[in-house]
């Protein structure tokens, strides 16, 4: 399992930087780019529980 997933955005594989998690003012976002699956999705989750050090 690595704390930095590929996921799908649009047509493009990407790296997730799971150890960069932040707050941030949701006015600041552009528009919405794409959906994950729900296994990039699972695998992001999978990563955060990694780096936040959460229970399984």
């Amino acid at each position: 399992m690595s704390f930095r997933p590929q996921v799908e955005v649009g047509e493009s594989r990407t790296q997730v930087l799971c150890e960069m998690v932040m707050a941030l003012d949701v006015r600041t976002l552009g528009n919405q780019v794409a959906h994950l699956s729900l296994d990039d999705l699972a695998a992001v989750d999978d990563a955060l529980k990694m780096v936040l050090r959460l229970g399984r």
